[in-house]
């Protein structure tokens, strides 16, 4: 299935890759906002936010080899 949208076409696995993206986004942001909620002077909710959302960008703009894989 290819989904065109006003900046162009998305193949299937795009489509998959950005929604997984988002949704590791907000379960992340829900964990660093209950974190924050517990103990504010510890967690720096600005710094880890861009962390992950700069990790799942990064991760669809320029894939790579799973390093979660195991090489045997």
């Amino acid at each position: 299935m290819v989904v065109e949208g006003e900046h162009g076409t998305l193949d299937e696995q795009s489509r998959q890759q950005i929604e997984d993206a988002v949704a590791s986004i907000l379960a992340a942001m829900d964990g660093l906002q209950l974190q924050w909620l517990l103990d504010p002077e510890h967690v720096n909710l600005a710094r880890a936010s861009r962390f992950i959302i700069e990790a799942a960008v990064s991760a669809i703009i320029d894939p790579h080899e799973d390093c979660l894989e195991s090489k045997h």
